[in-house]
């Protein structure tokens, strides 16, 4: 499906924009998919069978939603748009989702943001309201971007996270890695497998990214899983270990895409070296500086890597006025959409009859000792 929508909010220029909208029932209600990346996408050939929807199960929403996914412009079913790199940014992007919304006639709606797609939430949230157009019921936010990232401060989250899972791990592994992922001594550690830092850097920041979550009631954690294959004594699971990491792409430099630098290097990230030649940091994003007026949700891995726990507990602090809740999974790392599948029925119900007061108890049934709060002293660094 496509509407029209504005190549840039300074000019009357329309483009198609493309979506795909799954309606599985007659409610009016719609949960609205915004990916990450920037130049991330959500929209899928994948047609779920009448008893699974593992977009769902990705998302954490409601068996039988209704959705709408979304592909920022010149990306996915959006790549043929052939617009000015000059427009992509978020305000654009936002508008994209919010002219999807008008033209469906969208009253009841929720936003489901995920990454730099919770930076086009909250953006979208405000948009919506200044345009005279019902806000959203809810604002859902995983993995919260609360602020730009300021000049050398883009890792510290993968080092807080590897610190905390590297103390998890039994002494014979521990030996065998550095306690830290980017100082010299990561730079000129030997390695297991006599394998490049390069390539178990980009392993381990891989897995750190998927953190661990539960599934049906029991922990899940794939890289501490495969690292305590170093302990084994099957040569096989070693060898399956090592090819893995041997297929490991060295660290990379930015996505060279022009939808993700014009975004990344002028509103995420102050003086990436990969940016300075080019760009500047000229609209740095602050969520302080938005004001949102639903409900909010806040699923944060407490090893989010990506997106650390402070930028999400930045961009709740600084949202005073609204109802929210900030669940955070102790051994989360940056994909938590889906840490209440265990319990999200009751969960959805509880949260769309408006009986928001209700569901600290409704999460407390979650598998994970998951940590809620709707105050902002009760926020828990991990």
């Amino acid at each position: 499906m496509s509407v029209e929508s504005e190549v840039d909010r300074s000019t009357g220029e329309k483009f198609s924009y493309f979506y795909q909208k799954i309606a599985k029932s007659d409610s009016k209600l719609y949960f609205i998919v915004i990916p990450g990346g920037p130049g991330g996408t959500s929209i899928s050939s994948y047609r779920p069978d009448d008893f699974l929807d593992f977009r769902e199960i990705q998302w954490g929403l409601p068996q039988g939603a209704n959705v709408i996914y979304t592909d920022p412009r010149s990306r996915g079913c959006n790549s043929e748009n052939s617009l000015d790199p000059e427009t992509y940014d978020t305000i654009n992007v936002a508008n994209d989702i919010l002219n999807i919304i008008k033209h469906e006639r969208l009253t009841r709606y929720v936003l489901v943001g995920h990454s730099y797609g919770t930076v086009v939430a909250t953006t979208l949230s405000q948009l919506a309201t200044q345009q005279e157009w019902p806000s959203p019921e809810v604002v859902v936010l995983s993995g919260t971007l609360g602020h730009y990232f300021k000049e050398g401060n883009r890792s510290y989250g993968y080092e807080r996270a590897w610190e905390s899972l590297y103390l998890e791990l039994p002494d014979k592994v521990q030996a065998q890695l550095p306690p830290t992922l980017l100082s010299t001594e990561a730079d000129n550690f030997s390695y297991p497998f006599d394998l490049p830092a390069d390539k178990w850097r980009s392993f381990i920041a891989g897995g750190l990214v998927e953190g661990g979550s539960y599934v049906a009631g029991e922990e899940f954690f794939p890289l501490k899983n495969k690292l305590i294959i170093l302990n084994s004594e099957d040569a096989s699971e070693k060898e399956e270990l090592k090819s893995e990491v041997d297929s490991m792409e060295p660290e990379s430099q930015l996505e060279e895409s022009d939808f993700f630098k014009q975004i990344y290097c002028n509103e995420l990230e102050e003086n990436n070296e990969d940016c300075i030649d080019d760009y500047e940091l000229t609209r740095p994003f602050d969520s302080a500086n938005y004001s949102i007026a639903s409900k909010i949700l806040y699923f944060q891995g407490a090893r989010d890597p990506a997106t650390p726990l402070d930028q999400a507990f930045y961009h709740f602090e600084n949202q005073p006025m609204a109802d929210k809740l900030f669940v955070t999974l102790p051994i989360g790392g940056h994909s938590t959409a889906f840490m209440i599948n265990d319990c999200k029925e009751p969960f959805w119900k509880k949260l769309l009859n408006n009986e928001f007061d209700q569901l600290k108890e409704i999460l407390k049934t979650c598998p994970g000792n998951l940590k809620v709060t709707s105050g902002l002293d009760q926020v828990t660094q991990f």
